[in-house]
């Protein structure tokens, strides 16, 4: 970077991208300033502002196990990623259309291996859910509204630095009854990370 004003006190701004990350940074001169002979390899910068970027992502996995409207599937909506800041959405779909008798909600976790004393991913076999596996930590329960056999989830985003990479887990089920003994199909899970724009 080569600032435009060079001289005493400069402000610039120096981009960088460090796709392996790093623990420190080093920031020098590599050659002394066309205007000032008072110079030093490596100088002390008075204020310094860093602003750390970092993707959002919104990865599926597993696969969800058949209601009474075929497998219940849950993804981000289209456009949608997890922002610091920004509000962001998932879609639920293949609910079944009787708003009563098939109510979603999502569930958000912490973990994708574990749960309380239980290994995740938990085959749910062994309480009649056949084909059924819980992928996501059910740390909070979020209620949704059927729509016609689709469900979204909305959840502004705060601007806290702290979320920044963090990862959670959802997953996602809707009540069918007659299905299994539970009367509960679950969907997919999906990971996200929160990101800086």
């Amino acid at each position: 970077m080569t600032a435009r004003f060079p001289g005493t006190w400069p402000t610039e701004t120096l981009s960088c991208a460090f796709p392996q990350g790093f623990n420190r940074v080093v920031v020098h001169y590599d050659a002394k300033p066309p205007t000032c002979q008072d110079y030093g390899t490596i100088f002390l910068a008075e204020s310094m502002r860093i602003t750390l970027a970092e993707p959002a992502t919104y990865t599926p996995f597993g696969s969800g196990c058949a209601g009474a409207a075929g497998v219940p599937a849950l993804a981000a909506s289209p456009g949608s990623l997890p922002w610091l800041g920004y509000p962001f959405s998932a879609s639920l779909t293949n609910l079944g259309t009787n708003p009563l008798l098939n109510q979603p909600f999502l569930l958000l976790g912490d973990s994708k291996t574990a749960w309380s004393s239980f290994t995740l991913p938990l085959d749910l076999t062994f309480m009649g859910m056949t084909n059924c596996t819980l992928y996501a930590s059910p740390l909070v329960t979020f209620p949704l509204l059927n729509s016609s056999g689709s469900a979204t989830w909305t959840v502004p985003i705060p601007t806290s630095l702290t979320l920044l990479g963090t990862p959670l887990f959802t997953q996602a089920g809707v009540t069918t009854p007659a299905t299994n003994p539970i009367g509960i199909v679950l969907t997919n899970a999906c990971e996200l990370k929160i990101g800086l724009k």
